[in-house]
């Protein structure tokens, strides 16, 4: 009977060391994969809320082009916060295209962006940045806004941003729940 008890125990504990190793493969796989980033902030409202959690895709560039009106993830110093952070803004502007801002309208290569998601108060200020003189991107750099451009740290504060600190893309919004999907 005490033999039996053994083998029972040495079970359970082969069988917990083999969960925990399943266990931190999927976890490894996965953050190999893509990462689970919270929005903090307004900054892509309406598309994305303070507090939504999205899954970015790590793999995306790895083997296809950045586009645009991607949704992209990138780390950046925020000075409010003292640290560096995740930010996620949509991409405007691509490699070698002539950005320039004025009357709140946002022109590429001197054509003016016909857009659905980007968001702002008409009865507020519009901040061109740097983006009121043009500015013509590099062979690697891109021009990223937040949706909602009244409230947006983008680079219309920070300039343009370079191809090899972007992380990925913001593929899917997984909570809440309720409003679970891909990322428009």
């Amino acid at each position: 009977m005490r033999n039996r008890k053994k083998e029972a125990f040495w079970d359970w504990i082969r069988f917990l060391v083999f969960a925990i190793i399943i266990l931190g493969a999927i976890y490894w796989v996965l953050s190999f994969l893509g990462q689970r980033t919270i929005i903090i902030g307004d900054s892509m409202y309406p598309t994305l809320e303070d507090g939504d959690s999205v899954f970015v895709n790590k793999l995306e560039y790895k083997n296809n082009d950045i586009e645009r009106f991607d949704v992209v993830v990138f780390p950046h110093y925020n000075e409010v916060m003292q640290k560096e952070v995740f930010y996620i803004k949509r991409v405007i502007g691509m490699p070698n295209d002539i950005i320039r801002i004025s009357n709140a309208v946002i022109y590429i290569n001197e054509e003016p962006l016909e857009e659905y998601y980007g968001y702002y108060d008409m009865d507020m200020p519009f901040y061109c940045g740097v983006a009121e003189e043009e500015i013509v991107l590099g062979e690697n750099e891109y021009f990223v806004l937040g949706d909602n451009r009244n409230d947006s740290d983008d680079s219309r504060k920070f300039g343009p941003i370079s191809r090899d600190i972007i992380i990925g893309r913001a593929d899917y919004k997984i909570l809440p729940i309720t409003d679970f999907g891909k990322i428009k």
